[in-house]
């Protein structure tokens, strides 16, 4: 069953990307549309939940930041069982260090895009507990919810990111 409804799901997105082929469509358009089948695939979380799980430290999870090495530099989301592995790299890195396919796991970036992807990759993979975090780290900050550095943890008053703004 399973076998067939990944089948169904595989010709579904060559039949999307074969349409979005033949209007020419731009490499950001096929982006947008793998972050879009995987989205819709994924289960996510809200900034608020991960807010809860961490504070109440009642769900045992992994927290898995998908981010370059330099972006966690600049801040990440504290939790109890934090782990970074760059986007490129969690297929491979990932199943050596997490073997339970049922523990829970939010996966964050900077902005959504790159969790919705991984959280795709591991779901396929086997693993059945796989949460984005809706809007990634942008949103988690816009919220008020606290980030750390080397500096320490701290809260951004007045958040306003150059992410979203044209050029």
């Amino acid at each position: 069953m399973l076998r067939k409804i990944m089948i169904a799901v595989i010709f579904g997105f060559m039949t999307v990307t074969g349409a979005i082929a033949a209007d020419n469509p731009t490499p950001g358009d096929i982006l947008k549309q793998r972050i879009a089948v995987a989205n819709s695939k994924i289960q996510s979380i809200d900034s608020a939940g991960l807010k809860k799980w961490i504070d109440d430290g009642e769900k045992e999870f992994i927290l898995l930041d998908v981010r370059e090495p330099g972006e966690v530099s600049a801040g990440k989301i504290e939790s109890d069982d934090y782990m970074s592995i760059p986007r490129g790299l969690v297929e491979m890195q990932f199943i050596r260090k997490v073997k339970d396919l049922d523990k829970p796991v939010v996966i964050y970036c900077l902005k959504g895009s790159r969790g919705a992807l991984t959280a795709e990759a591991l779901t396929d993979m086997g693993y059945k507990n796989i949460y984005n975090l809706q809007g990634g780290l942008l949103a988690w900050i816009a919220a008020g919810h606290p980030v750390s550095n080397f500096f320490g943890e701290f809260e951004l008053g007045n958040f306003d990111s150059n992410f979203d703004k044209k050029s």
